[in-house]
């Protein structure tokens, strides 16, 4: 139970580090959209493969789940929202949605 607690916590302070240097480097709302992008590629990656259960625990919900940043693409959309910008918020969700599904598709076809 404790060395899951590590490996988790290993993995999600990986994940929040790229989080962290995406959102330095990358203006909104392209650092969350390649954030998220990158974070659902990786859960392709994992979905079927013959990992470890450590190794699943550390890439999927650790950094996967550190990477992905939604609760920032719903502030985003809702700002979007607000301001009456709804060619944004539209743009910004199915932009989201539509390269997290290819991503995710591309992540299970090459792994």
């Amino acid at each position: 139970m404790l060395i899951d607690a590590i490996t988790l916590a290993t993995g999600a302070f990986l994940g929040g580090m790229g989080r962290a240097w995406l959102s330095t480097h990358l203006r909104s709302p392209w650092g969350t959209l390649v954030a998220n992008a990158a974070a659902t590629f990786l859960l392709g990656v994992v979905f079927d493969a013959p990992l470890a259960d450590w190794l699943l625990l550390v890439l999927g919900t650790g950094i996967a789940g550190a990477l992905s940043t939604w609760s920032t693409l719903a502030k985003e959309i809702a700002a979007s929202l607000q301001d009456k910008n709804w060619r944004l918020a539209a743009l910004t969700l199915g932009s989201n949605l539509c390269v997290g599904a290819l991503a995710w598709w591309a992540g299970a076809v090459v792994f």
